[in-house]
């Protein structure tokens, strides 16, 4: 017990000299008897550092000690703020990072999913027609034309029927000719 109150005093007058303010931002440090405690800092004191932060992620000696000197805290606090205050900055960008690629695997998943149903579907729709790039088109919904366009593709066929008849006239006469003639003459 006696021993207890003892190192409860020296707390106190450690406290007293180390502990600054009563804001929450801290940085923790070792008393004489190996025991951790945490320094608060005041407002104004994490105020600056962070703006110096901001400018500086990264400190060089004499900006330490300037700084040390301007907070009235140790060289060795204001590097282990700093070496904190980088470490938590890149804990929130991994997990920043962590989201954006998990929201990339969410969507790449998705688009997977519907590029296989899609598959799913042109492979039934090819396995119930001839050909897949061939579209059968019934009868029922055929283009159906003007009267006037009706006449000339009319008249076309009826001057593909005429060629074609003439055509075969000829080839039955040609024929006639080497049977002997069909008109009488040799």
């Amino acid at each position: 017990m006696e021993n207890r109150s003892s190192l409860m005093a020296m707390d106190d007058d450690e406290e007293s000299e180390r502990s600054i303010g009563t804001n929450n931002k801290s940085i923790i440090m070792n008393n004489k008897n190996g025991l951790r405690k945490k320094l608060r800092l005041t407002k104004e004191q994490s105020t600056l550092l962070e703006e110096s932060f901001s400018r500086h992620s990264t400190l060089n000696p004499a900006r330490k000690l300037s700084l040390a000197e301007q907070l009235n805290l140790k060289p060795r606090q204001v590097e282990v703020w700093f070496q904190n205050r980088r470490a938590r900055t890149k804990l929130k960008q991994t997990e920043v990072d962590c989201d954006f690629w998990k929201k990339c695997c969410d969507s790449l998943g998705d688009e997977n999913r519907r590029l296989k149903k899609e598959l799913q579907e042109l492979k039934s729709l090819n396995k119930n027609e001839a050909s897949p790039l061939y579209i059968q088109i019934p009868k029922a919904t055929m283009l159906s034309m003007c009267p006037s366009c009706e006449r000339m593709v009319e008249a076309h066929h009826h001057n593909q029927a005429a060629a074609k008849n003439t055509e075969d006239l000829n080839v039955v006469r040609k024929s006639n000719k080497l049977q002997g003639g069909f008109d009488g003459t040799k």
